[in-house]
């Protein structure tokens, strides 16, 4: 809208008052050209401003909101827009170089801004719809990016290779993994998360008979606000106790 403005204020204003070969028409286009670019750089990935106002609900971050960015840019619209107005209507047309770059300076942002204020508008919308049909992010809720980085971290420790035991030729079964401690990074949205693996490795006896032991291994996950596992850092082996501890149903997976 802002851009067909400026094509109708070429056409019906500077046309019929001013002659000019360069000047209005750099002027049109430049406002014209910048305020489609406007357009397609701030709707070309909706969903990170989405993505930006659940991320200011949960964690730490430094954010604007898009009602106060849509008045002050109509605001300023409005304003750069009379400005020029009245600084046409009461000097006229620029004459020396200082002038022309001052009135292409305010004719220019005054489309622009106009255009950022009926964009992020749109946008605004955009993201209240969303907020109502869509669900919420996954690092919104602890519980379920808990459980997506869990998975994840499982699985990568029992791929070939990074599993102890069985990088070393033993046999597990039934692995358990407990959450022993889960923590949320506030400056991202990321999280930190303690798992216990426990495990009774299978390892042939002196008579060559087969015989377990219950092992456990702690492991250190870091991950992104969307569950991708960044850090898997892996604690000692040691023996336990299967009678002395026991685990939290509430922290219990298996895989």
């Amino acid at each position: 809208m802002p851009a067909a403005l400026a094509l109708a204020v070429w056409l019906f204003f500077w046309i019929p008052r001013e002659a000019s070969l360069y000047y209005y028409p750099i002027l049109t286009f430049a406002s014209f050209g910048v305020s489609v670019l406007m357009v397609f750089v701030i709707y070309d990935d909706p969903l990170s401003w989405w993505e930006r106002w659940w991320a200011s609900q949960v964690y730490q971050v430094r954010r604007v909101p898009i009602v106060l960015l849509v008045t002050l840019t109509a605001l300023a619209g409005i304003f750069l827009f009379a400005f020029w107005v009245l600084f046409y209507a009461t000097s006229g047309k620029p004459a020396d170089l200082s002038g022309k770059v001052l009135f292409a300076f305010i004719y220019v942002s005054s489309y622009v801004c106009l255009t950022l204020a009926l964009t992020l508008a749109i946008l605004h919308q955009y993201i209240l719809r969303l907020e109502k049909y869509a669900p919420p992010p996954i690092f919104a809720s602890t519980e379920k990016l808990l459980r997506v980085v869990v998975d994840a971290a499982i699985y990568n420790i029992n791929l070939p290779g990074l599993n102890t035991s069985s990088a070393t030729g033993s046999l597990t079964l039934d692995p358990v993994y407990e959450v022993l401690q889960t923590l949320r990074i506030p400056e991202n949205g990321g999280i930190h998360v303690l798992l216990r693996e426990c495990k009774r490795v299978q390892y042939p006896s002196a008579d060559g008979k087969m015989q377990g032991k219950p092992m456990e291994m702690l492991w250190r996950v870091q991950a992104d606000r969307w569950g991708n596992v960044q850090a898997l850092r892996p604690g000692s082996l040691e023996p336990y106790s299967a009678e002395a501890r026991t685990f939290r149903e509430i922290g219990r997976y298996s895989y």
